[in-house]
């Protein structure tokens, strides 16, 4: 008898950051708040997602006060229950061995995460995931990927679909 996986197509939703404020003298890098542009951009891109896509099951957050903010606001978009977002400490300056170890432990029961992180290592990891040329991430912007018949802990190099990658100045457009 042939056993067979009943897996579901699984979506990532890698977003940078939206825009920050430079830092002020004597603020810690992980403080800088989004400036008022960034705060825009992250709502845009979250009204965008909601009208185009699925939801998300999970969103994750660096621990940054700009990531937490470009997720929270995404979330009040989406609709998603701020209070669910995961905010992991590992996710700020993390490397693309980190955040793959991320993905990769995230249960099956879902199917559809959003990661909010820092660049370059979410430009890095896009490219890594799906083998595709991925411009450098915007602050503020999307790349979608998705990934067929795998459970999360296989996910690796080259196993994504590259989707999309969409920016807030092509949604202001």
């Amino acid at each position: 008898m042939t056993n067979y996986r009943l897996l579901m197509k699984k979506t990532v939703f890698l977003v940078r950051h939206a825009q920050a404020a430079e830092p002020e003298i004597d603020q810690k890098d992980i403080a800088r708040p989004l400036t008022p542009a960034g705060m825009r951009d992250a709502g845009l891109m979250g009204r965008y997602l909601f009208q185009n896509y699925e939801n998300p099951n999970l969103i994750l957050s660096s621990t940054a006060a700009r990531a937490q903010t470009t997720a929270e606001m995404i979330a009040e978009q989406l609709k998603y229950d701020a209070s669910g977002i995961r905010f992991d400490e590992d996710l700020y300056e993390a490397s693309v061995r980190t955040l793959l170890r991320i993905i990769n432990e995230v249960p099956d029961q879902y199917h559809s995460i959003l990661i909010v992180a820092h660049n370059p290592s979410i430009t890095y990891l896009a490219e890594y995931l799906s083998k595709s040329d991925v411009p450098n991430m915007y602050p503020g912007s999307v790349c979608i990927l998705e990934f067929e018949d795998l459970h999360w802990k296989e996910v690796s190099e080259g196993t994504g679909y590259f989707k999309l990658y969409e920016s807030p100045p092509n949604l202001l457009e």
